[in-house]
C-alpha cells in the first residue's frame, strides 16, 4: 500500500454543515477535492434561492467533490483511504501542480 499525506486547507467550523478543501500528497503529486456535508449542500441551495444563483437554487454542482456524513477528521481520513483502496481516488481528486 502506498503512503499518502492529507492536508486540510480550511478550518471546519461545523462538522455537519460545512465544506472543506483537502489536498492529498500521493505518488509524489498533489491532488485536491472538496468535501461537503449533505446539510451544507441544502444550506447552499437555500442561499442560492435567495441570491438567484443556480437557477434560483434549483440545482447545485461542484467539480471534484464528495458528499460525506460529517467533516470529522476520522471520517474524512477513512473516506480518502477507501477511495485510494478502491481506485476511485483519481476519479474524485484533481491533480494540481
Amino acid at each position: 500500500m502506498q503512503k499518502y499525506r492529507i492536508e486540510f486547507i480550511d478550518e471546519v467550523k461545523d462538522e455537519y454543515n460545512d465544506n472543506v478543501d483537502i489536498q492529498v500528497h500521493y505518488n509524489s503529486s498533489k491532488y485536491i477535492a472538496t468535501f461537503f456535508t449533505l446539510k451544507n449542500i441544502e444550506y447552499i441551495m437555500q442561499q442560492y434561492s435567495i441570491s438567484g444563483e443556480c437557477n434560483n437554487g434549483s440545482y447545485f454542482w461542484a467539480s471534484n467533490s464528495v458528499i460525506v456524513q460529517s467533516l470529522k477528521h476520522a471520517c474524512l481520513e477513512s473516506v480518502i483511504g477507501s477511495l485510494i483502496e478502491t481506485d476511485e481516488f483519481f476519479d474524485v481528486f484533481e491533480k494540481i501542480s
